[in-house]
């Protein structure tokens, strides 16, 4: 401990004495430490910054992308209970009007690139020509129309979930507004029955939380102008 203590106060002495010459030394120091950041780059992509680029998850994925083209960009958000709110099952009002109102903002939000305009329509993916976007969203249930939605109560929206009666107008139940199935398992998380469901009754369902989903075609034509409408 003495040789230690010994060892400080030279040093210290020593610098005391020759202060500008500690100060050079300091900096040639840091600027020899500091070589390093020539070479570094920067990067906001989480599979660059997650997925090592000898893993087998990664090559996997330039074959496919290189054999195949890329896979689609998935955007995706999360309804959860208020704060104050102790209750289990969200799949409800006022929830379903925050979803709507949340999913009609995002889908109409404008990126501006080179002096143009683009909205989610001008890149999304639509599995069908001639409709829209695919969105998974509980929304769906009422083909993205809040009138629908705001026309119904809680008890009526359980039942419509239940897919056993279509909307009126509608001759397949739990379709959504382009025509491609409402798929449960995507758009709801922590869910159970409400009633005791057998073979003949249709399970009452609530959810514990509430997600939407939106694909965006993946590829270089589309990427920078979907990255800055995603900013």
């Amino acid at each position: 401990m003495g040789s230690l203590r010994d060892c400080f106060y030279h040093t210290g002495k020593a610098s005391a004495r020759r202060p500008w010459t500690s100060i050079w030394i300091g900096i040639v120091i840091v600027a020899v430490g500091s070589l390093g950041f020539i070479n570094s780059q920067t990067t906001a992509d989480p599979q660059e910054l997650w997925v090592p680029a000898d893993s087998r998850a990664n090559i996997e994925q330039s074959y496919f992308a290189e054999k195949f083209g890329f896979f689609f960009r998935i955007d995706t958000g999360w309804i959860t209970p208020m704060d104050n709110d102790l209750s289990y099952d969200i799949f409800k009002h006022p929830y379903l009007d925050m979803l709507y109102w949340l999913q009609h903002y995002i889908e109409n939000d404008k990126a501006s690139v080179n002096g143009m305009e683009f909205v989610l329509d001008d890149f999304c993916y639509k599995p069908i020509t001639g409709k829209g976007c695919l969105v998974e969203s509980a929304m769906q249930y009422f083909l993205n129309d809040n009138s629908i939605l705001e026309s119904m109560t809680d008890d009526e929206i359980k039942e419509l979930a239940t897919c056993t009666t279509p909307l009126p107008g509608e001759t397949r139940a739990c379709f959504d507004s382009i025509g491609t199935p409402v798929l449960t398992f995507a758009i709801f998380g922590d869910t159970m029955c409400q009633n005791e469901a057998t073979e003949c009754d249709q399970c009452i369902l609530n959810a514990g939380g509430m997600q939407f989903t939106m694909l965006l075609n993946h590829n270089e034509y589309s990427q920078f102008t979907a990255e800055e409408w995603e900013r």
